[in-house]
């Protein structure tokens, strides 16, 4: 916990930001090093693999030692490889993976479809869950709507395989010194299990092709791998029938390849080092620290554009489409069927505006090198429609003091793509309350009288909720964009506060704001029916600051000694809302920090961080391989502090990102 004395000081003293991160940071982002000149002999020496890809590319990715980190990986989840798997992998130097040109091209038209397979198996979650409480004779007509869903949005994606056609893909790895033998043996491996994995699979065949040797396999087989299905139109499967992919490997010493193509003779491997991507201009940035490289990455700007319409596309849920046909399956007049088709149009437009900016324009790259114990990150990429304005930090101080779990704090920044939050708050609301009430129609007698009775309840509390939501606009309206979010132990509290500043451009759209909001909630406790005292006053209490301050806090009836209270302190220039008055007031008297910068700054103390969210239910991502708390907890062990800052350069479309990880 922070001592009380430390809190009693007032505001800490105005740091430079070359006190709050290390200078080298702050230096690098200032006046970011020129790239450095090429040197093939010195990627070749730290990436051998770099020489044995060609050099147009779509995507780039090297690493030094990737055997080692996949190791470390599967330590972290827990898993013991066999020894023979685990001599294999340390006995990898290098490896480089390569795109080729043409495959962003290849990938445009197939990835926002396959992007939304994910969604096949919500389709059928949902309809299990939606018949296990419909009416029985509703569940024929909702079988058969998510069934049309389904096969209508299998089917386009079925088609998109049968017209995408990729360049070939390359995989390329180099031996570590003194370790060629186990290097030689995981190769041979791979190709016993390219055998087997024939001899068991009538619909795969080994072939070789001069040096290389592999597995061939039919697109149809390529579909029901990937998804689980095969098209049923005769058009489409001949189509698809009519062509293979193959995986070819092939090893010379100690350089081996893995390759996905079409036909052997796409293949064309580097004919020497000039021809390489060792030469390529995309690896410019990679130059500076190619000493203690770790990874390099690039994507063109097209291949990146792709990605980001790709994930657009799969937040389009599909159960809006099943649900608009319900209307019908139940009967409602043209009427209810409109306002249902109005929803679900509502919630695409919402869903497509969720990645907030949608405009990638430019490569993306990214590095990472070790200098000792530190982990470095440097990333540079389109800003993607935001734009950071020059400014000042206020809350910096806070990044280095007692007790601070988390500091991220920008100054003022836009992004001109961004809807106004009013139309969201509008849209969402009308689009949910309609769509339940498409929902309930098909329920069974007694989940339909409980589903409607709460439905007239949130029917009566819109107009609260959409003045809550105006409310909270007007606030907005109040507030410059600049912000600072800090999550500290306070004295005499037992979890961490969490707390949100925001400057203050007018402090009667604030009054305004937070006085609607007061009455949104006074009416919602009425017409709930809660004691009338509560819809005449809630319990805020409110008491002068230091300074011209004041502090606004709503006195929860129940809550525990050192819980949380949620609150709003307000000054003159600067307002923070929080969940801890003693966080609030601290951030208002730190608010006189005045730090030059453009940008956003970001520390973690990381050991705090894990003790703060310890048994908290993190996510297991990426199908579990990605699990958030172990990852936290590694990285508890292993660092004390991650910092980050990023900005903007000259030409406003640039955005650079730097990470530090400093080991303990």
């Amino acid at each position: 916990m922070i001592c009380s004395a430390a809190w009693a000081a007032g505001a800490l003293a105005p740091l430079s930001m070359a006190e709050v991160l290390p200078q080298e940071m702050y230096a690098r982002l200032s006046a970011p090093a020129q790239p450095a000149p090429a040197d093939p002999a010195k990627r070749a020496a730290r990436l051998p693999a770099l020489a044995h890809v060609p050099n147009a590319a779509d995507l780039v990715v090297a690493l030094r030692e990737p055997g080692e980190a996949s190791l470390e990986w599967m330590r972290l989840l827990g898993e013991k490889p066999p020894a023979e798997l685990e001599r294999g992998l340390r006995s990898i130097g290098s490896a480089a993976l390569v795109a080729g040109e043409g495959n962003a091209a290849a990938l445009e038209r197939l990835l926002p479809l396959l992007a939304r397979t994910a969604q096949l198996e919500s389709l059928s979650r949902c309809e299990e869950l939606w018949c296990s409480h419909a009416k029985e004779m509703f569940v024929p007509a909702i079988r058969s709507a998510f069934a049309a869903q389904r096969r209508d949005t299998l089917q386009g994606i079925l088609r998109a395989w049968a017209e995408f056609r990729p360049a070939p893909v390359y995989y390329a790895i180099t031996a570590r010194a003194g370790h060629e033998a186990g290097f030689a043996a995981m190769h041979a491996a791979l190709l016993r299990g390219m055998q087997a994995a024939a001899q068991q699979d009538s619909a795969l065949g080994y072939e070789e092709h001069g040096r290389f040797a592999g597995l061939r396999m039919n697109w149809l087989l390529v579909c029901r791998l990937l998804l689980g299905a095969e098209p049923q139109e005769p058009e489409l499967r001949e189509a698809l029938a009519g062509r293979d992919l193959l995986v070819l490997t092939r090893r010379e010493g100690a350089v081996a390849w893995v390759c996905v193509c079409s036909a052997p003779g796409e293949l064309q491997l580097p004919a020497g080092p000039e021809y390489s991507m060792l030469t390529a201009p995309q690896l410019a940035g990679a130059d500076a620290h190619m000493d203690e490289l770790v990874l390099t990455a690039w994507a063109s700007a097209t291949l990146c554009r792709v990605l980001d319409e790709g994930a657009r596309a799969a937040r389009v849920p599909a159960e809006l489409a099943v649900a608009a046909a319900l209307w019908q399956i139940a009967g409602r007049t043209p009427t209810h069927q409109a306002e249902l088709n109005a929803a679900a149009n509502g919630m695409t437009w919402l869903t497509q505006q969720a990645p907030l900016f949608n405009a990638v324009d430019s490569p993306q790259s990214l590095q990472v090198w070790r200098q000792g114990r530190e982990v470095w990150m440097e990333s540079v990429s389109d800003a993607q429609g935001m734009l950071f304005g020059p400014g000042h930090l206020r809350q910096v101080g806070l990044a280095a003091a007692p007790g601070t779990v988390f500091y991220m704090e920008s100054t003022s920044f836009s992004a001109p793509n961004v809807p106004e939050p009013a139309h969201y708050w509008e849209q969402a609301s009308a689009a949910l309350l309609a769509a339940g009430r498409g929902v309930a129609l098909t329920l069974k007698e007694n989940e339909r009288g409980r589903a409607e009775a709460a439905l007239r309840y949130a029917d009566l509390l819109l107009p609260e909720v959409q003045q809550m939501g105006s409310a909270l606009v007007t606030m907005a309206a109040g507030a410059s964009s600049p912000f600072a979010l800090v999550v500290a132990e306070s004295p005499g509290e037992e979890a961490p506060g969490v707390a949100l500043g925001v400057g203050v451009t007018s402090r009667g759209a604030l009054a305004q704001g937070w006085e609607t909001l007061l009455q949104a909630l006074r009416s919602a406790v009425a017409k709930a029916g809660l004691p009338p005292e509560l819809a005449e006053a809630l319990p805020i209490s409110s008491h002068r600051l230091p300074g011209s301050g004041v502090s606004y806090t709503l006195e929860l009836p129940l809550r525990p000694e050192g819980g949380a209270a949620p609150g709003v302190a307000v000054g003159p220039t600067y307002a923070v809302l929080g969940s801890s008055p003693a966080l609030n007031a601290r951030l208002l008297a730190s608010a006189g920090g005045n730090m030059p910068f453009c940008g956003a700054v970001n520390s973690v103390d990381l050991p705090r961080m894990e003790e703060a969210l310890r048994g908290a239910p993190l996510p297991e991502l990426c199908g579990g391989l990605l699990p958030l708390s172990k990852l936290l907890h590694y990285l508890a062990e292993h660092a004390q502090t991650l910092y980050t800052v990023s900005t903007i350069t000259d030409d406003v479309r640039t955005a650079r990102g730097v990470l530090l990880l400093k080991e303990k």
